[in-house]
């Protein structure tokens, strides 16, 4: 069974493509994973979950010059129902990042996570994306 790593970063320096990354920050803004330089994570239980660009300003070193996707990870009953969700923060930001980013919702069946989550992910777990689609 082969093991996929998750590193984790304090520094958006300390990031390198093709790696799945996590921040130490708990309340890191705008995403909760990144593979640089172009697949940005978020996970949310809500239909509404706007980006603080501040996040991705701050990422922006690791970041494709050309399209990034941005995907919700939403468990499978909001899959259905999540819309495309709007940019904050600075004005001139929010316009760069608006046409800069795809965006995209997978839908996660959470009934078989159990209390704790470790930081391997095995693709032969319970622990799938079912669906995606691009949020319109």
């Amino acid at each position: 069974m082969e093991h996929y790593r998750t590193y984790m970063f304090f520094d958006v320096n300390e990031i390198e493509n093709g790696k799945y990354y996590q921040p130490y920050e708990v309340n890191f803004p705008s995403i909760d994973a990144i593979i640089a330089p172009s697949s940005l994570f978020q996970m949310t239980t809500s239909l509404n979950h706007n980006t603080n660009v501040a996040g991705l300003k701050k990422l922006d070193s690791k970041l494709s010059t050309n399209r990034i996707n941005l995907y919700y990870v939403v468990p499978t009953v909001l899959f259905n129902q999540f819309q495309k969700q709007d940019f904050v923060g600075d004005i001139q930001e929010q316009y760069k990042w608006k046409y800069h980013i795809n965006q995209y919702v997978l839908g996660i069946d959470i009934s078989s996570i159990g209390p704790k989550m470790d930081l391997i992910i095995d693709p032969g777990s319970d622990f799938n994306a079912i669906r995606s689609r691009n949020v319109r």
